[in-house]
């Protein structure tokens, strides 16, 4: 019997973990637009990517390129790091 994907990603041994980075960028997207209280429309009007967008991110971990990503995290005040940064990986040392 094969496995469907969402049991490779609990057989990996995280619970609810994002495995790719399109899903961290998804998961962090979200994140970080509820806590500036955006809307997708908001956050896809102040970053130049429609709002469908958006929500396909959020959900699917669709594929964004750089200069998106670097737009969205503009948008969202924080560096693409941020918006990248998996939720067990620490935060990068200040300079």
């Amino acid at each position: 019997m094969a496995r469907r994907s969402g049991d490779a990603k609990k057989a990996k041994g995280s619970s609810d973990e994002p495995q790719s980075i399109l899903e961290v960028l998804g998961q962090n997207t979200l994140e970080w637009r509820t806590r500036r209280n955006l809307t997708q429309e908001q956050l896809g009007k102040a970053c130049g990517i429609a709002g469908t967008e958006i929500s396909r991110l959020e959900k699917e971990g669709r594929n964004f390129g750089a200069e998106r990503i670097e737009k969205l995290a503009r948008a969202l005040g924080i560096t693409e790091s941020t918006l990248l940064r998996r939720k067990n990986q620490p935060a990068p040392k200040a300079e």
